[in-house]
């Protein structure tokens, strides 16, 4: 039992020992009251069972989409590794083809591109902005990051067809 019913039942209790009588108006109008209280109580206790239950089961849902987002992963990586060997393997290339002067390398602040930072990018929003960035896919839901449009430490809020932005045509601007 909880402890909304327990209250319940103690004023009902409490109620019933004052000896009140139902048929005077206060007595009538105290009766009233205790019973929707406990009409509330059961809908309280019904609601937080099936919320327990939804719980289990979105915990089991989420369980299982981490099974298959781990063999994606994996599929991925194996696809990646296959699709490298194959770019290999039908061109021919030399290191002197990727020797560049340091004044060349359009990498300001690195001489050498880390290869595990060439990987996938999430298009996201700002969100104090709304400004567009991009983050790793790799990169943690909760993770904050540095707008470089407001310059504030946010959440990033991935894009998807209900809140990336659309540019407006030039010729749209001039009808209104």
């Amino acid at each position: 039992m909880s402890a909304l019913s327990d209250k319940v039942s103690y004023l009902k209790g409490l109620a019933e020992g004052m000896k009140i009588d139902s048929g005077a108006n206060e007595g009538k109008l105290l009766m009233e009251i205790i019973e929707a209280l406990n009409l509330v109580s059961e809908k309280v206790e019904a609601l937080d069972e099936g919320f327990e239950e939804l719980s289990d089961y979105v915990e089991c849902i989420d369980e299982d989409l981490e099974e298959l987002e781990m063999c994606h992963e994996e599929e991925e990586d194996e696809d990646d590794d296959e699709d490298e060997e194959d770019f290999h393997d039908d061109y021919d290339f030399d290191e002197e083809d990727f020797d560049e002067d340091e004044e060349d390398s359009q990498c300001d602040d690195q001489d050498e591109v880390d290869e595990e930072h060439l990987g996938m990018y999430a298009g996201c929003l700002c969100s104090e902005c709304g400004g567009m960035f991009s983050v790793d896919v790799n990169a943690g839901e909760d993770q904050l990051f540095i707008c470089p449009h407001c310059g504030k430490r946010v959440k990033a809020i991935q894009m998807n067809c209900q809140n990336v932005p659309v540019a407006q045509s030039s010729q749209d601007e001039d009808k209104e």
